[in-house]
């Protein structure tokens, strides 16, 4: 079986031709994978050995491809079906999505549905699965719930990336008016998929929080931190500018960074990269609350209610993927994600 394998901490992207196939379990299917999404998890993973317990190992988190074997007790897919999603337990052996065929534990992925192309499943499974998280437990905002008795604006920081874009639309299927931040060149972007305005993250912290305020009228309870850079702003908005009475949330995708407790803020750690590590108490709370929402988010990607980010293939074949990442790694695609079509159907 053909893949891209890492052989060691920080050693480069090498095609291999004989992989083991996977086998799966109970309740997992295995997929053949046919576009991969790039994360900037797969570069950092490869050059820290951070989630990987041995080598060598195939990495690759987005997920989107076709169902070719069912392990026992599988009830949800049939051989065939379009299966998208984050690929389950990050770093073990078999589950990396750089590869022929990858396992995928059932209640842990998605059913595309058809009006849903292979490569826009591709830019999904990652950025929704983490925003729709730090939202639901972290902000306390979750479609179907509305705005009401809530205050008018939720703040989105890091607008541009693939997971602030997932959040933005989430907001306002849940009635808010959302501000979310991103360079100048990008704001006509971020606008466009459903932020009501924009303000500069490259301008000064005074300058940004004197944005939100005049934009806002400190009408505002909940941030979320999509770029897992912004915590110095965002906590200093809700502790300065926020003017509401209820309660103030704040949600990250920072989880290695700790934030010290602050007082009437609600603060929440996305650990995405637990899912699938089953027996643990951090992946067992990170997998039950995957599979509380993977059915509400497929229902709104099946009555289109919710769209795929957009995504660009930058290259074909398994050699494509060091393309992909380094492309990803030099940040020279703003506002897409990085796509690569690993084979055909």
């Amino acid at each position: 079986m053909r893949g891209v394998v890492i052989k060691a901490r920080n050693s480069p992207w090498e095609v291999s031709n004989d992989l083991e196939r996977p086998v799966p379990g109970k309740h997992q299917v295995l997929v053949k994978s046919l576009v991969t999404g790039i994360n900037p998890l797969d570069n950092i993973m490869r050059q820290t050995g951070s989630l990987i317990p041995s080598y060598p190992i195939v990495l690759g988190c987005d997920a989107s491809g076709v169902v070719v074997e069912l392990g026992p007790g599988v009830e949800k897919f049939r051989v065939g079906d379009g299966i998208f999603g984050c690929a389950t337990r990050v770093g073990e052996e078999g589950y990396g999505t750089f590869q022929e065929f990858h396992l995928m534990d059932e209640k842990l992925a998605f059913k595309r549905p058809e009006r849903v192309s292979v490569e826009e499943a591709a830019t999904i499974g990652v950025g929704l699965l983490t925003a729709a998280i730090c939202l639901d437990e972290g902000n306390d905002i979750m479609y179907p719930a509305t705005r009401e008795n809530q205050p008018e604006w939720f703040i989105v920081l890091g607008g541009t990336s693939n997971v602030g874009q997932y959040g933005i639309k989430l907001a306002k299927l849940c009635g808010y008016q959302v501000l979310a931040s991103c360079s100048q060149s990008n704001a006509e972007l971020v606008t466009s998929i459903g932020a009501d305005a924009t303000f500069d993250y490259k301008q000064s912290t005074e300058t940004q929080l004197s944005e939100i305020e005049k934009i806002t009228s400190g009408e505002f309870a909940g941030i979320f931190d999509a770029s897992a850079a912004s915590s110095a702003v965002g906590l200093a908005a809700l502790n300065t500018k926020s003017t509401t009475k209820t309660q103030k949330t704040f949600s990250t995708t920072n989880d290695w960074d700790e934030i010290d407790e602050q007082k009437d803020i609600k603060i929440y750690h996305v650990h995405l990269g637990q899912m699938g590590n089953f027996g643990e108490p951090l992946g067992d709370a990170t997998n039950s609350i995957v599979e509380k929402l993977i059915p509400r988010l497929e229902s709104l990607l099946w009555k289109g209610l919710l769209e795929p980010n957009e995504g660009e293939v930058v290259a074909t074949g398994f050699g494509g993927v060091s393309f992909g990442v380094d492309l990803s790694t030099k940040n020279e695609i703003g506002g897409k994600k990085i796509l690569v079509k690993l084979q055909d159907l």
